[in-house]
């Protein structure tokens, strides 16, 4: 993605996270199945209709961050694809009428989906995490079943949650000391050139509105903004622990390891592995590695599997989601050699998530690069 892109969505997303906290709140409630998507999005227009100054203030974020990119020069279409495809023509998008320009309504709705079902989209955020939104982080993980991985996500982030609130407890305090003009506290500040150099009073003083903000630099560094979450690593759920479970919590476990972002993240080594032990069990020598965006060499041998998405009802938590997703890749890039008969033995793995939420296709992808 181009850098001056990033850096305007990770402001624009953060704003809206931020100052429209009852549109989260509604979006939150989508996720969890409380109301409909369709319920949501006609409560999320009411409320605009309602409270036009908010229509407004968004409008104008937009046109704000957005409007530079929309220069000549500003940089090349967005690029979000598992395969590197443009899926939006362009990132700003200019209405005929002559109005403001706005950001392009395919990329609206797919941050607002994106948002729905992590909650969160670290990476994608200017500011601070706003509090009580559950963080977005993948965890660490050899287990299998959808359930237990499911259930690591949710220990995850309330892990992290907890340590967030104790880093945002920490940030205010620095805030009252900064005020009272304690000198170790204005130490502290000054060693963030960049929350120093925003603002500041007449006496010379940060802007105490600045320092509570903060920066990338000052967030916890478990999960700063503007970056992807390293996975986290928690206990795996005993066998006696999954069993307790009512079918409604393995329901819903099932579904937050297979509808989040870092629920297919969380998985990616653990179909690697297994597309890999099945491939070297034909005599293919399998390297397995982290995908390499600047190898930008064509994959004659490339397999994916994805499903539909449906709720958290239509979710089956005895489905051996891993297992299968692996079997099929491997069987499909098996065939692909024999499409390929001359194609190298020796090979690179690399496995992605796959998540196209506006057609509610989510799974994995793989590609087999010569060694």
């Amino acid at each position: 993605m181009d850098e001056r892109i990033r850096e305007a969505l990770s402001v624009l997303v953060g704003r809206m996270v931020i100052e429209t906290p009852e549109l989260t709140a509604l979006m939150e409630r989508a996720k969890k199945g409380e109301i409909t998507e369709v319920e949501a999005m006609q409560q999320m227009v009411e409320y605009l209709a309602a409270h036009p100054d908010t229509g407004t203030a968004l409008a104008q974020m937009a046109h704000d961050t957005l409007l530079p990119l929309s220069e000549p020069g500003a940089g090349p279409a967005l690029v979000v694809g598992s395969r590197g495809e443009s899926l939006f023509p362009g990132l700003v998008f200019k209405p005929e009428d002559g109005g403001l320009p706005r950001l392009n309504p395919l990329m609206e709705a797919a941050l607002i989906e994106r948002l729905q079902f992590d909650g969160d989209a670290p990476e994608l955020r200017a500011g601070p995490m706003p509090l009580g939104v559950m963080p977005a982080v993948p965890v660490k993980t050899e287990a299998k079943s959808s359930v237990a991985i499911g259930r690591m996500l949710k220990d995850a982030a309330g892990q992290v949650r907890a340590k967030l609130d104790e880093h945002h407890t920490e940030r205010r305090r620095l805030v009252e000391a900064v005020a009272a003009g304690d000198p170790t506290a204005l130490a502290v500040v000054a060693k963030h050139g960049e929350l120093v150099a925003r603002g500041g009073d007449d006496d010379g003083l940060p802007d105490l509105a600045v320092i509570a903000y903060g920066s990338k630099e000052t967030d916890l560094a478990e999960y700063r903004r503007g970056e992807v979450p390293a996975p986290v690593v928690v206990d795996v759920p005993t066998g006696a622990e999954l069993a307790t479970l009512t079918p409604q919590e393995r329901q819903e476990a099932a579904y937050k390891f297979f509808s989040t972002t870092q629920g297919r993240i969380s998985a990616v080594p653990l179909v690697r592995s297994e597309v890999a032990k099945l491939l070297r069990k034909q005599g293919i020598e399998v390297r397995e590695r982290d995908c390499d965006k600047t190898d930008k060499r064509t994959a004659d041998l490339h397999a994916g599997w994805s499903v539909t998405l449906g709720g958290v009802g239509a979710t089956q938590p005895s489905f051996a989601v891993v297992s299968t997703a692996s079997r099929v890749i491997a069987a499909n890039l098996l065939k692909r050699f024999g499409a390929f008969p001359d194609h190298p033995r020796k090979v690179i793995l690399e496995v992605v998530p796959v998540g196209l939420l506006s057609d509610r296709l989510v799974g994995w992808d793989a590609r087999l690069l010569p060694e």
